[in-house]
């Protein structure tokens, strides 16, 4: 049965502590009171949208050079993305108060972010 101990406890059992937030994504991981699943709010995000994200961003398809597993992850945190749309709607405000972006850095991605809306979406 699913759940229950294959054999008798001993007493030497080390207790499971879940995680407070995912090691993927660094959402906060909800644990409602009764129940053994942990639950990522699916808001927070999308089953495929990280590494759809990070496809779509990737060389070889909108090669926004500048933004890669890390900067998304750090974008969809701070509440900057949802989806790959979002990534055309940054202002370098929203960039200035995330940790690793100075000037040059935001401006750079800004640039490629605008080079990317003339790539053709063929073979994506």
């Amino acid at each position: 049965m699913v759940g229950q101990l294959s054999r008798p406890p001993t007493g030497d059992e080390i207790p499971i502590t879940p995680p407070e937030r995912c090691p993927v994504c660094g959402f906060p991981v909800l644990h409602p009171e009764g129940e053994r699943l942990l639950l990522l709010q699916q808001s927070a995000l999308p089953r495929t949208g990280r590494p759809s994200l990070e496809y779509f961003v990737s060389r070889g398809a909108m090669d926004i050079e500048g933004l890669g597993e890390k900067g998304v992850r750090q974008l969809l945190q701070a509440g900057l993305i949802k989806d790959e749309a979002d990534l055309f709607t940054l202002k370098a405000e929203d960039l200035a108060n995330l940790e690793g972006y100075a000037d040059l850095r935001i401006q750079n991605l800004l640039k490629n972010a605008e080079g990317a809306k003339d790539r053709p979406l063929i073979g994506w």
